[in-house]
């Protein structure tokens, strides 16, 4: 039962953090560190869900190549 929770909390913390890059987006914030960082924090999340290695360069406008 408690990997559920986990996984729910992990669940709210993302789509916290993806409501508030979208508010700093239409606010016109993006020049911010908190803009930065939580639009790192969600890159890297969306690469973990299509299997991208860790390792792997990420950030806006790098190329992935999948196998």
């Amino acid at each position: 039962m408690m990997d559920t929770f986990e996984g729910d909390r992990g669940d709210s913390a993302e789509h916290e953090a993806v409501s508030r890059l979208y508010e700093l987006a239409r606010e016109g914030d993006t020049a911010s560190g908190e803009y930065l960082q939580l639009d790192s924090l969600v890159y890297d999340s969306l690469l973990r869900a299509y299997g991208v290695k860790p390792d792997a360069p990420s950030g806006p406008g790098t190329t992935i190549q999948f196998a």
